[in-house]
């Protein structure tokens, strides 16, 4: 048997990692090496249900204020 309780005690060892805030990982780069025969495939965005989008939207503009995400140009779009 797991003694939960325990556990989530534990987790007030490491308050820097358990923040309301978002974190950022630094020091790491990433590559991705594609194949040569490799070409761009153009999908559709996914829908987002109407009744969602201000949400969806006011949520993009936040993440986007943050520097957390940001537009990117590319070749290679994905949803």
């Amino acid at each position: 048997q797991v003694n939960t309780e325990a556990k989530l005690d534990s987790l007030d060892s490491y308050p820097e990692l358990f923040r309301d805030e978002i974190g950022e990982l630094k020091g790491m780069r990433a590559k991705l090496t594609l194949k040569e025969s490799a070409h761009p495939v153009f999908l559709k965005a996914r829908q987002v249900p109407y009744a969602l989008r201000p949400q969806v939207e006011a949520e993009l503009v936040k993440l986007q204020q943050e520097n957390i995400i940001s537009p990117v140009e590319t070749e290679w779009p994905h949803p």
